[in-house]
């Protein structure tokens, strides 16, 4: 996330979402999608991509696809 938005990791909170990160556009949703994927090795179900809107939903979804760290 930190890489995608350009900010410092640790000023990612586990309440991290649009409204708390300025740079947290489609734009950069997109981004932070596609990153996500390469990152795990996985892909998100398109119905969930646009419910990808926090660190918190992310990190469940992950877990959801398989992904335990």
């Amino acid at each position: 996330m930190g890489d995608v938005f350009g900010i410092d990791p640790a000023d990612i909170s586990q309440d991290a979402s649009p409204g708390r990160i300025d740079q947290w556009d489609s734009l950069h949703h997109m981004n932070l999608v596609l990153a996500l994927e390469d990152e795990f090795a996985v892909r998100f179900p398109e119905d969930r991509i646009e419910h990808l809107i926090s660190f918190e939903l992310i990190v469940l979804t992950l877990k959801e696809l398989g992904v335990s760290n």
